[in-house]
């Protein structure tokens, strides 16, 4: 009787597996073909955002009966592993987002935001805070390198770009920073989930965070965000073993980790000091740390005004209102930003999993409810709210990159909830749900790598055009025009971010420049002997300049 029962049990968990495969397949296959259609990301979002919660929600109920014992035994390998499964998981992550940096997205800065970063790079290699705007600013001009007063600059905060720098003085290609802070992140990431919940829930918490598209393009672009991210997480956990144990050099740590996120995304620095302060200033004998917190961030804020008023004259005024008064849109609430964040959260939903969105509120009002919030908890909703009064969309992304600094946090607070099932008795129904819905959005996470993968890779393809054309024409002493419609076809690729000449527009051999009819004369002047053409989509045509 009892071989009977176990042969039925082996039958029952092989059918639930050969299904969940299946729906998983399935959902495979409709992600790949919806993204390397040409449907527009709002249109691949509202058909890919159902799909994903319906092959999540099948495979977990396929899966709840046997997903305890699935999971128990798999993690339980990675705990007794030790040292070797996490040198492993280090390995795998780096050779995952190298390949994701340099394959997928081709090592190309796929936007202005990141091409301003590499500029800005490279000024700080050369010893420069900026470098001399270009004899024709208009013929030349940049999305986020900006062009006033005769000096031409980056409008970012120079954290992200001093982080790059010795890659650039090195000569080492600048997209192979984020892999390695990404793998840094992980490992940081993991540290601090194990100083709350099981080890088990730890690498569950890590293995959830490090397979979504949100969290492989981020860290294979030139964006910022994995850096404030890495800081971030890093200065949760001097704070947790501050308010644990003491010890004024954790506080003071964790406050220049602070200050190094608002060197690079000031923001970002206040959504994570606002529950950081709250924190001590409520834990009795903690209070005072609030000081070693303001001692460790000071020396960046004095360099943020520094900065400020090197390059604009003013230490209150930041780069892009210098440029542009009112360039930056915080402070800002109205249907607009409400509208936005709405986008922002279903993005989310489909670039990770519409669960874990939808699970994260739930889990922090559970705890609430239970009087178990932690600091941690605080950080992804309070980054949803500072963010409800900004009324920027964030341009090109790899999902909504807003939210990727408080993504670990949100997902630390799940992890929270749900740990006592996941640790505890697996004979818990609960504990098999929550085993079970652990699997399915691992597997569905899987499952759209490969179509959104393919569809950021045509992309950078397309975009790459002009550059492509040149080299296969084997063009040399050129000046190349970018005309309106400028490159690709499923993202188009305007010409601010396609004038790419490095900080010296006169040292290229091939010089891409604005196409505008009243400035050819001039270009003629500055570029005697040169050959011009005109790039259109799909080909180069040569164009007579007296």
């Amino acid at each position: 009787m009892t071989e009977r029962r176990l042969a039925h049990h082996a039958s029952s968990r092989s059918v639930s597996l050969w299904a969940a495969l299946a729906v998983t397949a399935a959902w495979l296959a409709t992600s790949w073909v919806v993204l390397t259609s040409d449907l527009t990301e709002f249109q691949a979002l509202i058909l890919c955002l159902p799909a994903s919660l319906a092959a999540s929600v099948l495979t977990c109920v396929l899966l709840r009966a046997h997903a305890p014992e699935l999971s128990g035994a798999n993690l339980s390998l990675l705990v007794r592993a030790g040292g070797r499964a996490t040198v492993a998981a280090v390995l795998t992550a780096l050779a995952t987002l190298a390949w994701t940096a340099g394959v997928v997205l081709g090592g190309f800065p796929n936007s202005g935001d990141e091409y301003a970063y590499a500029l800005q790079a490279q000024t700080y290699a050369a010893g420069r805070l900026w470098v001399e705007s270009p004899v024709l600013p208009d013929a030349f001009r940049l999305a986020r390198f900006l062009s006033k007063d005769g000096i031409w600059v980056s409008q970012y905060q120079p954290g992200w770009a001093l982080l790059m720098s010795p890659a650039a003085a090195l000569g080492l290609p600048l997209w192979l920073v984020n892999p390695l802070i990404g793998t840094a992140l992980l490992f940081a990431f993991f540290r601090l989930a194990a100083g709350y919940v099981s080890r088990e829930m730890s690498w569950v918490a890590t293995l959830t965070l490090g397979t979504s598209a949100f969290f492989l393009l981020n860290l294979g672009s030139f964006f910022s965000h994995g850096a404030t991210a890495l800081a971030a997480v890093l200065s949760a956990l001097c704070v947790a073993r501050y308010l644990r144990h003491g010890g004024w050099r954790w506080a003071v740590l964790a406050g220049v980790l602070a200050g190094c996120i608002g060197f690079t995304r000031i923001l970002n620095a206040v959504v994570l000091l606002v529950p950081i302060t709250t924190a001590m200033l409520l834990t009795p004998g903690r209070r005072l740390g609030v000081l070693a917190l303001a001692a460790g961030g000071a020396p960046f804020l004095l360099a943020v005004l520094a900065y400020n008023e090197a390059v604009t004259g003013n230490p209150l005024l930041f780069v892009p209102n210098w440029f542009k008064p009112g360039g930056e849109t915080f402070g800002v609430f109205g249907v607009h930003t409400i509208m936005l964040t709405i986008d922002r959260v279903l993005r989310l939903g489909e670039w990770t999993s519409p669960i874990l969105v939808a699970a994260a509120p739930a889990a922090f009002l559970f705890l609430a409810a239970r009087g178990r919030l932690a600091f941690v908890d605080w950080l992804a909703p309070t980054t949803v709210l500072a963010f409800l009064f900004y009324a920027g969309s964030g341009g090109d992304q790899y999902g909504p990159r807003y939210y990727f600094e408080a993504w670990p946090f949100a997902l630390l607070t799940i992890a929270r909830a749900v740990d006592p099932l996941l640790a505890g008795d697996r004979s818990n129904p609960r504990s098999a749900w929550v085993a079970a819905a652990a699997l399915s959005i691992l597997a569905a996470q899987l499952a759209y790598l490969p179509g959104r993968l393919a569809r950021e890779h045509r992309v950078v393809f397309e975009r790459q055009e002009p550059f492509r054309l040149v080299r296969q024409a084997g063009l040399t002493n050129a000046v190349v025009l970018v005309g309106e419609a400028g490159a690709g076809h499923l993202r188009p690729m305007p010409p601010p971010d396609l004038v790419r000449n490095g900080l010296d527009v006169r040292l290229p051999s091939v010089v891409y420049a604005w196409d505008l009819p009243e400035r050819y004369q001039d270009l003629r002047s500055l570029f005697p002997g040169r050959e011009f053409y005109r790039y259109r989509p799909g080909r180069l045509e040569s164009v007579q300049v007296p």
